[in-house]
């Protein structure tokens, strides 16, 4: 049994999920949900109170933001009188709901939720208005990882692990601890990188300056707005080998990480990962059209303040989404500007190879 700071008793029912900080169960005969920290801290529990205490006040004129994030509702504690921290309870997701990625994967994901390709760009718009929504209220998403972005039926949304945010509260600075690999803006791994430092905690502290930023959250939604619309394919994957350059005989060196290759700037899509191509069934960035081409350069490959935020990502995606036409087979959106559908057009190359082999 765990209790609540006003000694509300709370009694866990079955585990449905587990990560790197912590597990979250069910609660009997309530809507809600809690995480329970695997390793429960002093500074977890100040933040876990925080945004719990904040709540009303913070989304007071942006209530609809609460209906799309995993928000603490308060703290839950070993004891009645609010000693022993263990975590804190939420309201739960539907089961309905996937990762993102999920949504993207090619070829599609039976599991996946029943979305057109219009609803999957609005279900874009509509992540990059919450996003630009959190950063005007001081909030830094900071951790892009996929499985903290969960979609429904026709393009709902929810974001999960909202206890990993950053914001600055009474003077005080909390910071974001996680952050998964290929999501990381490249200024923080090469900060990282030369510092020493891999903690994101002693990393603020030994820059006394904020490691996630909106800028670095910039980074990371683009990330994702390209996979949507690529295929799921992450802007520095490694693509294929390029055979004019070796043999598949060859002794072929492995392929460099993820965040290697965002730290270093090596990506098949701007031709700057020696060996490597992207994917047959690929768009190439010129694909898009000149303004979504030219978006995904800035905010990918660019320096961090040619970035495009949120909102300016919303109101682009909201532009190209109207000048769309559909593909002669029904399947897919592209932009007017294509001679041909450059998703069929991958496919089509994708079946002409498997019917070679």
């Amino acid at each position: 049994m765990l209790y609540d700071s006003n000694g509300r008793a709370f009694e866990l029912g079955d585990e449905i999920g587990c990560g790197r900080e912590g597990s979250v169960y069910r609660i009997v005969g309530e809507p809600f949900v809690a995480k329970i920290y695997h390793n429960p801290t002093p500074q977890i529990a100040r933040k876990i109170e925080s945004m719990a205490a904040i709540l009303s006040v913070l989304f007071e004129r942006k209530k609809q933001l609460l209906l799309k994030l995993a928000w603490p509702l308060g703290a839950l504690y070993e004891r009645s009188d609010g000693r022993g921290f263990k975590g804190f309870f939420m309201y739960g997701v539907p089961e309905e709901f996937v990762s993102i990625d999920v949504v993207s994967q090619f070829p599609g994901n039976p599991t996946a939720p029943r979305m057109s390709e219009r609803q999957k760009i609005e279900m874009l718009i509509d992540l990059c208005m919450l996003t630009s929504e959190l950063h005007a209220i001081g909030i830094t998403l900071g951790d892009w990882n996929p499985r903290n972005i969960l979609v429904g039926e026709r393009g709902s949304l929810m974001l999960l692990d909202t206890d990993s945010y950053a914001f600055t509260l009474s003077d005080v600075s909390y910071q974001t601890t996680c952050a998964a690999p290929g999501y990381i803006a490249p200024e923080v791994l090469k900060l990282m990188e030369t510092t020493g430092v891999s903690d994101f905690e002693s990393l603020a502290a030994a820059t006394n300056a904020p490691v996630f930023t909106p800028q670095t959250d910039d980074f990371g939604l683009a990330v994702h707005i390209f996979k949507m619309l690529n295929r799921g394919i992450h802007p520095y994957a490694s693509g294929e080998l390029d055979l004019e350059i070796f043999d598949l005989g060859d002794d072929i060196p492995p392929a460099p990480s993820l965040n290697s290759c965002v730290c270093n700037g090596r990506s098949p899509f701007v031709g700057t990962l020696v060996g490597h191509v992207i994917p047959v069934y690929a768009l190439e960035l010129d694909d898009f059209g000149n303004l979504m081409g030219e978006a995904f350069r800035r905010s990918l490959f660019g320096k961090a303040q040619e970035r495009l935020d949120a909102r300016t990502w919303a109101r682009l995606l909201d532009r190209c989404l109207s000048e769309t036409v559909q593909c002669q087979r029904g399947h897919h959106l592209y932009h007017a500007s294509q001679d041909e559908c450059p998703y069929c057009r991958g496919e089509h190359a994708l079946l002409a190879r498997l019917a070679d082999c």
